[in-house]
């Protein structure tokens, strides 16, 4: 994939050391950053490496002062594999935000701003039924459809999608890409949910591979119509 960002270098956190060093990561993730009363309210970060940078979701546009190093987030490693935003629920799920590397996965505590204790875990424990080295991840939104308040995994041509009310994978997942979200391609390499904005990115959620990205129409559950784009030409700064 070519990088959303020329930057290059890596960047080993001492609080990693914990975890296996041969733990690698593609690199390329994206998560929404919630609803809250802090600066990451509305928000989508997009990572690349030992950078990321943050999108305003209602004026589309990337905040001043990016790229940033993924040191901003402290216990966080470079190259990541997939984030995603959580949504609301009644659980430990709610308003927070997941972020995962080959066979590990952190919570992110929006509201306080840092990892919660007891992070990095294994997928394998915390979510079953999940695979290891997921290619994105993306939350559902709110809708009148079945992807109503759920979290979508891909990996490879397959998804799998979680229930964030039982916390648990939904029975008869994974499934085909090509059959649950027709118009995508296998293989992503990254997932967003938009938010909400004045713009056409309002509560859409956003596919990349390579340099083309793909927009999903919550609404009508479809990719929306002449797409995908190229990623150079309509995310200004990301490449």
């Amino acid at each position: 994939m070519n990088k959303f960002l020329s930057l290059a270098g890596s960047v080993l956190l001492s609080s990693m050391m914990s975890v296996p060093q041969a733990l690698a990561g593609d690199g390329q993730a994206a998560v929404y950053g919630g609803y809250n009363s802090k600066p990451s309210n509305n928000k989508m970060y997009l990572f690349d490496g030992n950078k990321y940078v943050r999108w305003h979701s209602a004026n589309a546009k990337m905040d001043q002062g990016y790229p940033r190093d993924i040191r901003a987030w402290r216990e966080l490693p470079p190259n990541l594999d997939a984030g995603v935003y959580a949504g609301y629920s009644k659980g430990a799920f709610n308003n927070k935000l997941y972020i995962f590397k080959d066979s590990y996965y952190w919570r992110w505590n929006i509201e306080a701003g840092r990892v919660d204790k007891g992070y990095p875990k294994l997928i394998s424990n915390g979510w079953p039924g999940l695979p290891d080295n997921i290619d994105a991840a993306v939350y559902g939104g709110y809708s009148a459809s079945s992807r109503n308040n759920k979290l979508y995994f891909f990996k490879g041509a397959y998804y799998y999608r979680w229930d964030i009310e039982k916390d648990l994978l939904d029975v008869g997942y994974p499934k085909l890409i090509r059959n649950g979200w027709p118009g995508l391609p296998d293989n992503l390499e990254m997932a967003v949910y938009a938010g909400y904005s004045s713009q056409g990115r309002n509560n859409k959620l956003y596919f990349f591979k390579g340099d083309r990205y793909w927009r999903w129409n919550i609404s009508n559950d479809r990719a929306d119509a002449n797409y995908p784009l190229s990623v150079s030409g309509n995310w200004p700064g990301l490449r």
